[in-house]
């Protein structure tokens, strides 16, 4: 797999950005920060994740946590979880993907040795994959 550094550049103060290109997909990597209701300086790193043509001509339909809701006809929203901070300004998720993913989350916990591929859902080394069954 060829990866390229599209593009990285500073953004703002305490900002980066990352994007980077297999040739099937986009990311982009973005830093920030924002002051808690403590005002502590808190950092954050928002992941955007786009598909191009060759994501789509894949034999191997894309799954996990991200890819399998590229070929889903329509929305399937699961929980959503209500962002209010605690009284230190923290926020804690729940929701964990649950009714838009196929099985549970603890479905995609990696098994074994920390960078290992297997997971329940797992496509790595696949030469073909069906679309999820979404119904």
């Amino acid at each position: 797999v060829h990866l390229a550094i599209v593009k990285a550049s500073t953004i703002q103060k305490y900002g980066f950005a990352l994007q980077v290109s297999d040739g099937a997909w986009n990311l982009t990597a973005t830093t920030g920060t924002y002051h808690s209701a403590d005002n502590r300086l808190v950092r954050f790193v928002n992941v955007q994740i786009t598909p191009l043509a060759a994501a789509f001509a894949n034999a191997v339909a894309p799954h996990g946590l991200i890819g399998q809701s590229m070929h889903d006809a329509f929305v399937i929203q699961g929980k959503i979880d209500k962002y209010v901070p605690n009284d230190a300004g923290e926020y804690t998720t729940s929701a964990q993907g649950e009714g838009a993913i196929q099985g549970t989350v603890e479905d995609y916990e990696i098994q074994g040795e920390p960078f290992s591929t297997d997971f329940v859902y797992s496509r790595f080394g696949s030469t073909k994959g069906p679309r999820r069954d979404v119904a």
